[in-house]
């Protein structure tokens, strides 16, 4: 049983990255957290490319779709 939000965390590491789709993902928020998230979940962003590209380099968000 999971007790907390860190084993949580700690489970959903050991399971691998798994892909998530974000619509509408040109948001500043949005992006953030996916930076947050990089180590449990690989992100499939849909919404306006341009945007969407601007707003990832700057957070420096790493891989995404």
């Amino acid at each position: 049983m999971l007790r907390d939000m860190n084993e949580v965390i700690d489970f959903a590491k050991n399971k691998g990255k798994k892909k998530i789709a974000v619509v509408e993902a040109a948001s500043q928020p949005v992006i953030e957290g996916l930076k947050l998230a990089s180590d449990i979940a690989f992100p499939v962003l849909i919404g306006n490319r341009d945007k969407i590209e601007k707003l990832v380099k700057e957070a420096k968000l790493g891989e995404f779709e």
